[in-house]
């Protein structure tokens, strides 16, 4: 049976949707629970689904609202031994050009999310790892939720660190 899922006031704030009177149910495809959801515009959602317990992690995209969906992205490499699902990070610089981090990866599309690249692993892994920002293709910020800064200036294959001082 396919789960309903009703696209919650968060979801309506990320999407830049306007509230409505009637909702809409949006059909999932079964066994999945999404946990994250990001929109590139009102018609790309990407949904983020995690398996726990040694599974992987896995990115879907919508490119009709939400109506369907399609598995674009099966983490390859699950952390070992974790317990749970870290949660992913994404950010797009246009409508074709974006960045993600899923559980410790750092991936790369150029094509609107159908298909990414494995650039390697994320600096901190993902436990720490409170915002991921693409400014352009070479400068990429990674914020720790410590207030802690790692910047690329060569496209997400190296990573420096900058310290922000907290007061």
């Amino acid at each position: 049976m396919k789960k309903i899922i009703l696209i919650c006031i968060a979801a309506i704030t990320f999407c830049g949707l306007q509230a409505q009177n009637n909702w809409e149910k949006i059909e999932l495809p079964d066994s999945v629970n999404f946990s994250q959801v990001y929109c590139l515009d009102e018609n790309i959602v990407f949904a983020f689904a995690g398996k726990f317990f040694g599974g992987s992690n896995t990115l879907y995209k919508s490119s009709d609202g939400g109506k369907s969906w399609k598995v674009v992205l099966i983490d390859i490499h699950p952390k070992q031994g974790s317990k749970k699902m870290f949660p992913a990070k994404m950010s797009f610089i246009n409508q074709n050009i974006g960045y993600l981090v899923m559980d410790c990866q750092f991936y790369k599309t150029t094509d609107a999310g159908e298909n990414w690249s494995c650039l390697g692993f994320s600096p901190w892994g993902q436990t720490s790892l409170g915002r991921l920002l693409a400014i352009d293709e070479d400068n990429i910020w990674l914020l720790s939720d410590y207030g802690d800064l790692m910047i690329s200036n060569d496209g997400g294959k190296t990573f420096h660190f900058n310290m922000i001082f907290n007061n």
